[in-house]
């Protein structure tokens, strides 16, 4: 039920960034963090929470608390001669 709660109150926190229904994006900032996976930066994010003296599941980074992030899959295509 915590992590239920949390979900919820982050949900509340990002949804205010969403009042207009066709929002545009303007002074768009590009981070690109290669090899950040989901499972690289859950590991990122639980060693930095252990390190802070708690379990590590419930700590924060520092782009979990922006109002907006996206996913890319890059696909690499290689030519053979």
């Amino acid at each position: 039920e915590y992590w239920y709660e949390q979900a919820r109150i982050a949900l509340r926190k990002r949804l205010q960034y969403a009042t207009d229904r066709r929002p545009h994006a303007k002074n768009v900032l590009l981070f690109v963090g290669d090899g950040m996976g989901v499972a690289t930066a859950t590991a990122a994010r639980i060693l930095r929470g252990q390190r802070l003296g708690k379990k590590g599941e419930e700590h924060e980074l520092a782009w979990d608390n922006f109002p907006t992030v996206a996913f890319a899959k890059v696909i690499r295509i290689f030519k053979l001669y």
